[in-house]
């Protein structure tokens, strides 16, 4: 793992993202409880949301292990600096297929959390009605729970924290 003392913006970068991730997965959570309450639903953007949360988790993780990451894409300088390693970070889109991958070059244990990223990695991609009413609405009514949204963006968290060594806050809202 990386050393902390040497890489300590590349550490609190990787927490900001997982922050960052924690406000999507928050404000999905307060949606969910909000529409409850009225005759709302956000259910795509809970599921959006949800889906953003995860990328933000993993991208943390690679921001975290930026000297792998670097050599994995190609990109073999020796000391990238912080911009350089946003920027590839950008690259990579919102497919997070394609984030989950790099992680898993990295570290084969991140296998374990393909199914779960599968099930969220469609919603990435919810700015469309007609996206939204494939996905989320059948004529049964909802295709997904924000129980399980939830439970597979905590599992990537979760995992993430721990690959990182750190802890967080838990969610609450």
């Amino acid at each position: 793992m990386v050393d902390s003392m040497k890489d300590n913006k590349y550490n609190f970068y990787a927490e900001k993202f997982i922050k960052y991730g924690d406000t999507d997965l928050c404000a999905a959570l307060w949606l969910c409880q909000y529409q409850q309450n009225k005759n709302l639903d956000f259910m795509f953007q809970v599921a959006f949301l949800t889906a953003q949360a995860v990328e933000k988790y993993l991208k943390g993780y690679l921001i975290n292990t930026h000297k792998e990451y670097q050599l994995l894409s190609g990109k073999q300088f020796y000391n990238p600096n912080l911009q350089e390693v946003l920027n590839n970070l950008k690259s990579l889109g919102h497919n997070l297929d394609k984030i989950l991958e790099k992680c898993i070059k990295i570290d084969k244990g991140f296998e374990d959390l393909q199914d779960n990223v599968d099930k969220l990695n469609q919603f990435s991609f919810l700015k469309y009605p007609d996206e939204v009413d494939k996905l989320i609405y059948s004529e049964e009514g909802l295709t997904i729970s924000s129980g399980r949204l939830y439970y597979n963006a905590k599992r990537v968290r979760k995992y993430v924290e721990k690959k990182l060594n750190i802890t967080l806050k838990d969610i609450k809202i």
